[in-house]
């Protein structure tokens, strides 16, 4: 799946601005961004609930114009309270008849495992029963691609793994595409292949984790005149300090660049992973760095 140049102004607001990534089949793409930054938004206008003004997205060519692709692609909302006063099997029924590719075995099944009862109606299952079930409906639908939007939001940590387990086993059984937005950094970090930062209603950066990791490291470094030197501002961020000790995020840490800082030095210095919240921090904040 494409989403090419997809762009939405609403009210006159621009909040997409030629929105451009692919989802390949089996991977896991990750939207993060700031709250109304137009993560809901963006997934509304790759379904078609909102008309783009400009793009469009592409499965086996665009949906604009082939919209019986659109069963193809199914966004799990972050809210199924219209379902509260209705008995599962009802739903259950109603996603049968308006999904053509639902699957009555895989449902029964995912239900089962996760030993969600069937005779109850939706309002009596807690927050984490729902957003299994949430996650059930979007597996059974039979769709290439699914979006889920803040998924994990509120749930505990019990909930989480089961998601997180069902999910994985179905990227991989099926070779499912997955777009997740979140604020939870921490859940994507393991799951996803690709991370995409919305800022500035556009992909402002994209990230192969994997690659990430062998690239960007995160020194926490300190100086005798407790300043740190501009040669280092110049090709890092800083992203924490506390007292005279600096944590600094450099995209790619070269052996020129290693050498140069050592240069300069340091009293102390040590090497740390990176985590999707550095990212987050690198990206998203209005100041370079922020004190402890």
């Amino acid at each position: 799946m494409k989403i090419d140049s997809l762009s939405k102004e609403i009210d006159g607001k621009l909040l997409l601005d030629k929105v451009t990534f692919e989802v390949k089949p089996g991977e896991i793409v990750g939207i993060v961004g700031r709250n109304g930054i137009g993560k809901t938004t963006l997934f509304r206008t790759m379904m078609g609930f909102y008309i783009p003004d400009g793009g469009d997205v592409y499965i086996d060519g665009p949906l604009s114009k082939n919209p019986q692709q659109k069963q193809n692609i199914f966004m799990l909302q972050d809210n199924l309270s219209c379902w509260d006063v209705y008995k599962i099997p009802t739903i259950k029924k109603f996603y049968q008849k308006t999904y053509p590719l639902f699957d009555s075995a895989k449902f029964d099944k995912l239900m089962d495992e996760v030993n969600l009862s069937m005779d109850m109606k939706l309002q009596n299952y807690s927050k984490g029963m729902k957003g299994l079930f949430g996650l059930i409906l979007a597996l059974s639908v039979g769709a290439e691609y699914i979006l889920l939007d803040e998924p994990m939001e509120g749930l505990d940590i019990i909930a989480q793994k089961k998601i997180t387990g069902i999910l994985l086993e179905e990227v991989g059984a099926r070779n499912l595409g997955v777009v997740i937005s979140s604020h939870r950094l921490s859940e994507l970090e393991p799951i996803a292949d690709y991370i995409h930062i919305l800022k500035d209603n556009r992909i402002k950066e994209t990230y192969h984790l994997e690659s990430l990791r062998e690239k960007a490291v995160k020194i926490q470094i300190a100086f005798d005149d407790k300043k740190i030197p501009a040669s280092i501002l110049a090709q890092g961020r800083v992203i924490n300090q506390y007292g005279r000790v600096y944590t600094v995020l450099f995209q790619d840490l070269t052996p020129e660049l290693y050498a140069e800082i050592k240069k300069e030095k340091p009293i102390f210095m040590d090497e740390l992973a990176v985590t999707l919240e550095d990212l987050f921090i690198y990206h998203l904040e209005e100041q370079g760095g922020r004190k402890a």
